[in-house]
């Protein structure tokens, strides 16, 4: 009896769930045996994160069940920690238990996808909420409603103010999604759960580099652009145009027009970058980090080894490569699986043909924008479209289909289903950044976390009311402890941009029991030098 033919997917997204869609008969004879590789056991839909986000639909319902849309395939639920080509292996790490295992394959298709970017400005990995992973709009759903409770307690006007503005970075499809999603989230949420919140409390400031918004949609349909900025401007969505972020701090946003929003919320939907893992192939990558693939979806001095998806830059048919959008990369998995079979039969290879169908974007509460071939369609009649085309094309399940049809029917009857579920979100220690000027500890004020600096200078400052008075300067090394109160009316501030260690107390505490040494200098806040003498005077420690 043959062998089957081994083929190795790594990734479980749009082109994991087509490949086997496409491999599936010869799966189930025998001929061809598929393993999917994938770090998660279920692929999330990004065109529902918007509606995720503000409780229009359960979490859940955005994530449909990978071993059930691939399935007879096998899924290899793993981290993959290297590609060997010239052994034709590829290397797997369980992250339960962190063992090893060896996949061998006749075959090779990569779907990686692509990975956020976060060298693009400062403090964008410790202040932002980028929604790349499920993970990430979990998050950050918990932490919208976070910031709502502690708004409608907080009595500080300036900061209750800064807690009420929302800055969304991209004004991508994204960027607008989420922008117009929030400001329907916080009317119905202003009108019929707190309160205490006024509607025209809230802020939704949407940053975007270019001259317009959407600029995916760009000269080719101005009437869909223009709709949309006047849909943003009656939303009251404040816009920032040919500027971009410079800087996310713990206080808020530095632009680089130098003008600063202050905000605990930046929701980052700007730029992506390919993944690490392209690195391990010695194959011709194009500007942006894609693996170059022929217009047969294999790539560029391969024989074995097929890609698609925003980690590959396939040729488009019209000239160019194919943009990162789902439909491609489901295409490029139907494509890949089609030649693979036939490969293996020794036939004629299929080239990509597909060059795209149409795209929407939602404007909130039964609004869109969209066109199908270029014919464009506005308003009501776009919504109903965009969710027909996302029901049936990027929810790939009956099962989630269902479920999502219920949980939309119960939002319309019910209402939206508010609630926090808290989970720890920070580590033991942490990464904080702060701009010139911004006050890291002011005076009065308690924090439970001691503060090593990483890079920076800071300046321990006084007021006894008849002026400001710096005591003295703090640089790289130094730190200050917790439970950090200000006494004398001091409080300390960033001179430049700093760049500071935040380590939790009950670390510290633990620490303390093995170390009396470390004890001694977190605690008392005395770090040998006269600065760390000035810090542990001025600093009252409970």
């Amino acid at each position: 009896m043959k062998d089957p033919v081994r083929v190795v997917c790594l990734g479980g997204g749009w082109v994991a769930i087509y490949l086997a869609r496409a491999l599936r008969p010869a799966v189930r004879s025998g001929d061809v045996k598929l393993t999917v590789v994938s770090r998660d056991n279920y692929s999330t839909v990004h065109g529902l994160i918007a509606e995720m986000l503000t409780c229009k639909i359960q979490p859940q319902q955005i994530n449909s069940s990978v071993r059930e849309m691939i399935a007879p395939a096998h899924l290899h639920n793993a981290e993959i920690e290297s590609v060997e080509v010239s052994k034709q292996d590829v290397v797997t790490r369980s992250a339960l238990d962190g063992r090893t295992r060896t996949l061998p394959y006749d075959h090779l298709v990569v779907g990686v996808g692509s990975v956020e970017d976060f060298s693009r400005y400062a403090g964008i990995a410790d202040h932002t909420f980028p929604l790349k992973t499920f993970a990430d709009c979990y998050r950050l759903r918990n932490h919208l409603v976070s910031v709502l409770e502690m708004a409608s307690i907080e009595t500080n006007p300036k900061e209750r103010r800064r807690l009420l503005t929302f800055v969304v970075a991209g004004g991508n499809y994204a960027g607008i999604e989420v922008a117009c999603d929030l400001v329907d989230y916080f009317r119905f949420l202003s009108r019929t759960r707190y309160p205490e919140l006024k509607f025209h409390e809230f802020r939704v400031a949407l940053v975007e580099a270019g001259p317009r918004i959407l600029p995916e949609l760009g000269k080719r349909l101005p009437y869909l652009v223009g709709y949309a900025e006047k849909r943003v401007q009656r939303l009251g969505i404040e816009v920032h145009l040919n500027t971009g972020v410079q800087a996310a701090t713990a206080e808020g946003v530095v632009l680089l027009s130098s003008e600063r929003l202050p905000t605990g919320t930046i929701i980052t939907c700007t730029g992506m970058r390919s993944s690490p893992l392209l690195d391990q192939f010695p194959y011709e990558r194009d500007g942006r980090g894609r693996l170059v693939t022929d217009q047969f979806c294999r790539v560029s001095g391969a024989t074995n080894i097929w890609a698609g998806g925003d980690c590959a830059a396939v040729p488009h048919p019209d000239g160019g490569s194919c943009p990162p959008l789902a439909h491609y990369a489901q295409k490029a998995g139907t494509n890949i699986g089609t030649n693979i079979l036939r490969t293996t039969a020794s036939k004629p290879l299929k080239p990509y043909s597909f060059n795209g169908l149409g795209e929407a974007c939602t404007l909130g509460h039964r609004c869109a924008i969209a066109h199908m071939k270029g014919v464009p369609a506005s308003g009501f009649l776009a919504w109903i479209g965009w969710r027909f085309i996302v029901l049936t094309m990027f929810v790939p399940s009956w099962t989630r289909r269902v479920r999502l049809m219920f949980d939309w029917w119960l939002t319309l009857v019910l209402g939206r289903d508010v609630v926090n579920p808290r989970m720890e979100e920070r580590g033991a220690i942490w990464h904080v950044l702060y701009e010139p000027g911004q006050i890291i500890v002011a005076a009065g004020e308690t924090r439970r976390y001691h503060y090593l600096v990483e890079s920076g200078d800071l300046d321990v400052v006084a007021n006894d009311g008849k002026g400001e008075k710096i005591l003295q300067s703090l640089k790289q090394g130094d730190y200050f402890g917790e439970g950090a109160r200000p006494g004398l009316d001091c409080s300390i501030r960033a001179r430049t941009r700093v760049r500071l260690l935040a380590i939790d107390t009950k670390v510290a505490d633990a620490l303390s029991e093995v170390r009396p040494d470390a004890a001694m200098l977190l605690k008392q806040g005395k770090s040998g030098t006269a600065a760390g003498r000035t810090v542990g005077a001025c600093l009252s420690i409970r």
